[in-house]
């Protein structure tokens, strides 16, 4: 038996970041910078365009620019951001993959996570749920398991990066579920899971909110939820006799 609990599984978008250093009392006198370390359409890059109409309105009509840095988890954006002059004029969505777990997953970081940021605010946090292509014959997490187990290798997960919270939680899968499934890294979650749509790679862990409208479409199929309780937000699987993400083998 196993369980995938939300301890391990938190958002990769869990925050915003300002850039060290003293901001003069005439701020914001220019554009500000808001880097998004993820390709474009994904959790991150969704939530950064809620939040910069807040961000220009709060300042009297401030330009906010999104930039999108995607690539190695996160790490790529965060590290320009890192580069960056610290004068406030210069915003980082934030999240466990780059900030937490990059600097043990990579030998090497152009920033340092706990001195190159200053943290402002969390702004959402979306479970994860398990999705795979409608192809794939399997209605529960047991008989997804079963299929992995009959032939290793025979299933591809897509992840946002090698080392991103959606790479590492189908790693924690693979190992409770001791099968070996591939897998295939991309620069974000929105060309990682057009391809589990289209049918290209079988299975993924995305976010909640990005998956949620695909199924409902019959796009994908969702067997579970990253959470230790059945997410109110998706009620899907308030009728599914599969229980976050749990299965006796």
């Amino acid at each position: 038996m196993f369980r995938l609990r939300s301890s391990l599984l938190p958002l990769a978008a869990a925050g915003a970041l300002l850039s060290g250093g003293a901001v003069a009392q005439t701020y914001p006198a220019k554009a500000i910078r808001f880097i998004v370390p993820f390709a474009p359409g994904g959790p991150n890059d969704i939530l950064a365009r809620l939040i910069t109409p807040k961000i220009t309105e709060a300042f009297g009509g401030t330009a906010v620019v999104v930039e999108n840095r995607g690539g190695a988890a996160g790490t790529i954006g965060m590290d320009a951001l890192s580069k960056l002059p610290g004068d406030g004029y210069a915003l980082g969505m934030g999240g466990s993959s780059h900030l937490t777990v990059a600097p043990s997953f990579y030998q090497k970081l152009g920033y340092d996570s706990l001195k190159d940021f200053t943290p402002i605010a969390n702004v959402a946090a979306v479970p994860y749920v398990l999705a795979i292509n409608p192809t794939v014959p399997a209605r529960n997490v047991k008989e997804l398991i079963a299929i992995a187990s009959r032939k290793p290798k025979s299933l591809s997960y897509a992840s946002s990066g090698a080392g991103s919270m959606s790479s590492l939680s189908a790693e924690i899968f693979k190992h409770h579920s001791k099968t070996d499934i591939v897998h295939v890294p991309y620069k974000g979650t929105a060309p990682a899971l057009t391809d589990v749509i289209t049918g290209q790679i079988e299975m993924m862990f995305a976010d909640l909110g990005i998956a949620q409208a695909h199924a409902k479409a019959r796009r994908l199929r969702l067997l579970g939820v990253s959470t230790a309780k059945r997410s109110a937000a998706a009620p899907i699987f308030r009728r599914s006799a599969n229980r976050v993400c749990r299965a006796t083998k």
